[in-house]
């Protein structure tokens, strides 16, 4: 079995990116955030 919230959000990645940062000031906080494109580089080409 598999339990899980979800919600769906009518608002743009960075909006609800904005409201979230903003949002985890109040108690939490943020602690670093990751770029993936820039962490991931794809495998080099095979010669």
């Amino acid at each position: 079995m598999s339990y899980y919230f979800s919600k769906v959000l009518l608002l743009t990645f960075d909006q609800v990116l904005t409201r979230t940062v903003a949002g985890s000031k109040e108690g939490f906080g943020v602690l670093t955030e990751i770029n993936i494109q820039e962490t991931i580089t794809p495998f080099p080409p095979k010669n």
